[in-house]
């Protein structure tokens, strides 16, 4: 009976509370949601300035590039072929593009932006390359500027300017313009291409070294600068270019050695280094260039002996071009008798030892050929040499000798 008053008398106590909680869960849930909301606006609000902060910092770094001493006539469109923009294309151009956000959420949500970042991105790097073409393309036209008329600031790059190509994405993969009389020296510039494949540029009138910098052209695949006044050494730096397929630099005034870095260049196909300077040994490790089929190294300066023994071990090696070195000696490997093989000739090799077939200068050396009998010292593929024709097989005249006769 008490018990039952007691609880009686705590009722109202517990009626009370409870109606407090009640009115209070809510009120809670309510704050904790603006709590959230005003936290998530505020982050937001920091990001944005931060953004600006960030686009404006690079704007004046830019601006001070061009301004500074010794940069007193350079304009923006010169100034795009500096350091500074190549390494702003470089970045742009990097797989993935735009850093992706990390997490789920709020963060899922920002997809769009950076999708819009992204697609600004790769308009900025377009505009950076036109701006860079234009700068150089001025240079280069020479004395015949209606060759690159085209290359204009109000008509698009990709579609109306001579000899470009572009990927999807609008980025420069090729630049072809052979035979225009260009005039002027390469563009290390040019550097900042990373999309680009394709520079064929010959018979023109282009003076002065290969850039080093085009060694971090990763995706060249054909550097095309035949019949051009070019010189100097090869810069060793292009044993980097790893996607390097053809190089045509016939008909320069190139010299130097070989470098041995080439030996890395496992895609390298045709090589063409005929009617140049070059002197020294030929490089004996350019043997691990497996990929080779064919090389012309006529009309040149080589010396010392050719390395007969390393060059048998090329696999896919089918023609070669040897011939006016004067001072070169030794014997061709006798292992090229044992596929079709053929070796370039002197006399009308001008321009066909330059193409890509050369069919007009030309004579099968290989396939069964015996004995040396078809490649005499001093004469066609070998003249102008101090080669001896097939090197010998190791016993191979011993063994003869003591073949009975009759």
């Amino acid at each position: 009976m008490q018990s039952t008053r007691c609880i009686a008398s705590l009722r109202p106590v517990f009626c009370i509370a409870l109606s407090l909680l009640l009115v209070a869960s809510p009120l809670c849930l309510a704050h904790q949601r603006t709590h959230d909301r005003a936290y998530a606006t505020g982050a937001a609000a920091f990001a944005r300035p931060a953004r600006r902060l960030l686009v404006t910092a690079a704007a004046a770094a830019n601006r001070q590039l061009q301004q500074a001493p010794g940069n007193a006539t350079a304009t923006p469109t010169a100034a795009a072929a500096g350091p500074a923009a190549a390494a702003a294309v470089a970045a742009d151009e990097q797989p993935g593009g735009a850093v992706p956000v990390q997490g789920s959420g709020a963060a899922a949500g920002a997809g769009g932006s950076a999708a819009a970042e992204l697609t600004a991105s790769q308009e900025a790097t377009r505009a950076l390359q036109k701006e860079l073409l234009l700068a150089t393309g001025s240079d280069l036209a020479g004395p015949s500027a209606a060759a690159l008329e085209s290359w204009s600031d109000t008509t698009d790059m990709c579609s109306e300017w001579l000899g470009i190509k572009c990927n999807a994405a609008g980025l420069v993969t090729d630049i072809s313009l052979p035979g225009k009389n260009l005039a002027g020296t390469l563009p290390s510039g040019w550097s900042a291409l990373k999309s680009l494949k394709v520079i064929a540029l010959q018979q023109n009138q282009l003076v002065g070294p290969l850039p080093a910098s085009w060694s971090g052209l990763s995706n060249l695949k054909v550097l095309g600068l035949r019949d051009n006044r070019l010189l100097g050494a090869l810069p060793t730096s292009y044993g980097k270019m790893q996607s390097l397929e053809y190089m045509y630099l016939g008909g320069n005034m190139f010299s130097g050695l070989l470098p041995d870095e080439y030996a890395a260049l496992e895609k390298l196909q045709l090589v063409y280094l005929n009617n140049n300077n070059f002197f020294g040994q030929i490089p004996s490790n350019w043997a691990q260039m497996k990929s080779l089929t064919g090389i012309d190294l006529s009309s040149n300066m080589f010396m010392g002996t050719f390395p007969a023994s390393s060059w048998s071990a090329m696999p896919q090696l089918s023609w070669l071009g040897i011939f006016n070195n004067p001072q070169l000696e030794g014997c061709l490997p006798a292992q090229f008798q044992d596929r079709p093989f053929y070796m370039m000739t002197e006399g009308s090799a001008g321009t066909a030892a330059n193409s890509t077939d050369g069919a007009g200068a030309r004579v099968t050396v290989g396939a069964g050929a015996g004995s040396g009998a078809d490649l005499e010292a001093g004469q066609g593929p070998i003249a102008q040499t101090k080669l001896l024709g097939w090197c010998q097989e190791p016993g191979a005249a011993a063994a003869a000798a003591k073949k009975p006769k009759g």
